[in-house]
């Protein structure tokens, strides 16, 4: 009997080294046992979905550059831990979970034809003179405040 049992551990003992984490430790994430092959996966969609996206759009050249980044480091590093370290920006699942929103962002600016807004000289000279407006009233507020606070 005890021979059988060894012989079952062995078996056993390569798969339990293979999941190193059995919680992400945030409530609603589950551990993903594929997590470096689903953020590569990811990152590669995210590269092909960018391309609705004219290439002189900020928001594109921002996305693929993010996209490549993890993409090369997730193909060059197999160990996931050291990918997460490398990435700095949380678990590999937090990363998938980022990309899926970027999808839906990525939709989003494209139906909406957001570069188009951002190259909108007037809509950005609005956008400045509401940050100027708001300036104005702080400064206001702050130089009004009869000396408290000193």
């Amino acid at each position: 009997i005890m021979a059988a049992l060894r012989g079952a551990l062995r078996l056993t003992r390569p798969v339990a080294q293979a999941v190193h984490k059995t919680s992400t430790g945030l409530v609603g994430l589950k551990v993903d046992l594929n997590g470096r092959a689903n953020l590569i996966a990811m990152q590669q969609q995210l590269l092909e979905a960018v391309k609705a996206i004219p290439e002189t759009a900020a928001y594109r050249q921002s996305v693929e550059a993010t996209a490549t980044y993890r993409l090369k480091v997730a193909t060059e590093e197999t160990d996931e831990e050291a990918i997460e370290k490398t990435i700095g920006f949380g678990q590999l699942e937090e990363l998938i979970e980022q990309g899926k929103d970027e999808m839906e962002l990525i939709d989003y600016y494209a139906g909406e034809k957001g570069w188009e807004m951002a190259a909108d000289l007037a809509w950005q000279g609005g956008g400045d003179a509401d940050i100027k407006q708001d300036g104005d009233r702080d400064d206001k507020e702050e130089g009004g405040g009869g000396g408290e606070g000193a």
